[in-house]
């Protein structure tokens, strides 16, 4: 029941509702539920030579090499579960 209950979740968060929205190196959107993020962690200087402010890792297992920091990631969070 509890897969039922987070795939209807899912669903209704389909509109972009409750969703953050990350960009990848390439400039493409992708949009995630909080609950799906495991970990964010900050880019080394190395990886902002290629865009890359942090990586966002998911329970699938899935990293996101993303353009905004850490930081943003956090707020965008937060802004999504308030």
């Amino acid at each position: 029941m509890g897969s039922r209950l987070r795939l209807r979740q899912h669903a209704r968060r389909a509109g972009g509702e409750g969703m953050i929205k990350l960009t990848d190196t390439e400039g493409r959107a992708t949009y995630l539920a909080p609950d799906a993020i495991a970990q964010i962690t900050e880019a080394g200087t190395a990886s902002h030579w290629h865009g890359i402010r942090c990586y966002v890792k998911t329970f699938d297992g899935k990293t996101i090499e993303a353009r905004e920091t850490a930081d943003e990631v956090l707020r965008l969070l937060a802004g999504a579960l308030a």
